[in-house]
Formats: structure tokens, sequence, C-alpha cells
């Protein structure tokens, strides 16, 4: 997982990693992404409930078949990021 924070939306995820869950999802539509590359990127977009900081949340996915797992800053509004013994540990503020 990559946490960019440059990028302010909130998950991106690989094709493979929600592949069984397409069927059931709300497909939205084509996305263009925007990379510091100066590149437009399409990507599928579905509407994903998430259980994070203890509750469950509605968010839109960005699902493409050769990407890196991406968390936006979005997503980690109101949370500390600490890296102990090795892990990535992120918790509310």
């Amino acid at each position: 997982m990559l946490v960019d924070t440059g990028f302010d939306d909130t998950l991106i995820l690989p094709e493979k990693a929600i592949q069984p869950l397409v069927p059931y999802l709300p497909s939205l539509h084509k996305r263009r992404v925007y990379y510091t590359a100066s590149e437009w990127e399409w990507y599928d977009s579905y509407r994903i409930e998430v259980f994070w900081m203890g509750r469950w949340e509605q968010h839109e996915v960005y699902v493409r078949s050769d990407v890196t797992p991406m968390i936006g800053m979005h997503f980690l509004e109101g949370c500390t990021i600490d890296f102990r013994a090795g892990k990535v540990v992120i918790s509310q503020s």
C-alpha cells in the first residue's frame, strides 16, 4: 500500500483485489486520475463500503489491473501514521 500525500481521493486498488466483488458493486463510470508526471490515467470506479477506524463508510474506489494499491490523504483525515518495528500503524488522532 502506498500513501501518496499528493493524492487527495480515497482509494486505488488492483483489479485482482476486488474481482470477486465486482458483480455486486455499483459501477459508477470511468474516471480520469491525474499523476504528477503530467499524465492522465483511466480507471473503472465503483462505490464500496469500507470498515475504517471503527465505522462503516461509503467510498469511491478506482480500479485497474496494473496498479499499486494507493490510499489518499482524504482517507487519512484525522489520523496519525506511525512507523514501529517495521510496521505502519494508522490510528485516529
